[in-house]
């Protein structure tokens, strides 16, 4: 049952963890000590490029209860060859065995390297390993809104996009899963020398206990005199893609006259 009296002042701190993309830089600050309550006061820091403030209190009489709130505008995170630019608000509240961690993350900006694989963002086999029921990451619960700007557009060296973000990032820090949809009302894409414009295009999740994407979409290109729709349709581990066109031709001619230019006949 301690007690403790006094001031931490914190100048130009640099902090970093191996697990989070990003550490925080010029962390500024007071951690005031008043008999078993830790409080931050007036906590300032930068990451990602952003301004990031934290607030709240840590309480350690008969085992530990915190209740703290970060904010953030203009934060850049990158991991895997994605950045995105976010504004947050953040609250985390509960004991050191049970807590939760919960508000909203807007995208403001977002950018896809070109040589990202987006299939290795799919659960692995690891993903249906169930966590350590004794980790610190299992007993820290999430309720974080994921949402875009009203109008997000996406750019990169092959496509431009545009659409919106509406998830809800639910389970736990060590089992976290993904609700909600990512909508695409409009693009272009250019593969081979043959640019592809959107015709349809969602990716939703719908597993409430683990990450699942199933994609939904459907690009369309004219090569010679035929329209051509290429469908990508299901969950991302198993996505097969579709060929038609019209005029019709066999699905095989299709994937010729994308590749070479003609059909299998000429």
């Amino acid at each position: 049952n301690p007690s403790f009296s006094g001031r931490m002042k914190l100048t130009n701190v640099a902090l970093a963890l191996n697990d989070l993309p990003n550490g925080i830089s010029k962390l500024n600050g007071d951690l005031i000590f008043d008999q078993n309550r830790l409080q931050v006061q007036n906590m300032m820091g930068t990451t990602g490029g952003g301004q990031l403030k934290i607030g709240g209190f840590l309480a350690y009489q008969q085992g530990l209860y915190g209740d703290f709130t970060a904010s953030g505008k203009d934060i850049r995170v990158r991991y895997a060859g994605i950045s995105a630019t976010t504004d947050t608000t953040l609250h985390l509240l509960g004991t050191q065995n049970n807590m939760t961690l919960s508000g909203s993350v807007q995208i403001t900006r977002f950018i896809i390297g070109p040589n990202v694989d987006l299939a290795s963002f799919a659960p692995g086999p690891a993903a249906n390993v169930p966590p350590d029921p004794n980790a610190a990451s299992n007993h820290v619960r999430l309720d974080i809104h994921v949402f875009s700007a009203p109008q997000l557009d996406f750019q990169n060296s092959y496509a431009q996009l545009a659409g919106s973000v509406d998830l809800r990032i639910r389970g736990t820090v060590a089992q976290p899963a993904i609700l909600g949809r990512i909508n695409i009302t409009d693009g272009t894409a250019n593969f081979a020398g043959t640019t592809y414009r959107l015709q349809h295009g969602q990716i939703f999740f719908t597993n409430p206990v683990m990450i699942q994407p199933f994609v939904d979409i459907d690009a369309t290109t004219r090569v010679e005199e035929y329209d051509v729709t290429i469908g990508l349709h299901g969950n991302i581990n198993q996505l097969t893609p579709t060929f038609r066109s019209e005029p019709p031709l066999a699905q095989a001619d299709v994937i010729s006259l994308l590749a070479l230019g003609r059909t299998q006949e000429e």
